[in-house]
């Protein structure tokens, strides 16, 4: 059984700022994202519950991350839950109605908030940086191969 403080340490180690740097080599490295999203600019603004994070891309390249705090900087569009159901979409194997943004909106789990043309327009490599968050929250918690 896991304790509350091992949970917390674990959901504090996923989202931290190591991570979600690894986060960005993963996808500037991914040969998928550089072959599918070549036009797809955007200011992303992640929110994982109180963590929350600001990532410039450009041409499918996340360019810059950085802590978002308040209303410091403007973004195109937010993905937004707690911490838990973050935990739940990134496991290796979700579970159903935890699989996807799409499943956990529906449920109310997950808002989706701001310009959702250009969030549609790019759905295909949004759904793959969160394909690569999990597979480097994976990494983290079994080690790198």
């Amino acid at each position: 059984m896991t304790t509350y403080s091992n949970e917390s340490s674990q959901i504090r180690r996923t989202f931290s700022n190591s991570w979600i740097n690894a986060v960005m080599v993963a996808v500037n490295r991914d040969e998928q994202m550089s072959r599918r999203s070549l036009n797809f600019h955007a200011d992303m603004h992640l929110s994982f519950g109180s963590i929350e994070y600001a990532l410039k891309i450009q041409n499918g390249q996340i360019v810059n991350v950085e802590e978002y705090i308040g209303l410091t900087k403007p973004w195109d569009f937010s993905l937004r839950a707690t911490e838990a159901i973050w935990m739940e979409l990134l496991h290796s194997t979700p579970s159903p109605r935890r699989h996807s943004i799409f499943a956990l909106m529906k449920s109310g789990d997950m808002r989706i908030e701001g310009n959702m043309k250009l969030f549609m327009q790019h759905v295909w490599p949004i759904i793959r940086i969160i394909e690569l968050m999990r597979i480097t929250q994976e990494e983290d918690i079994n080690g790198k191969d």
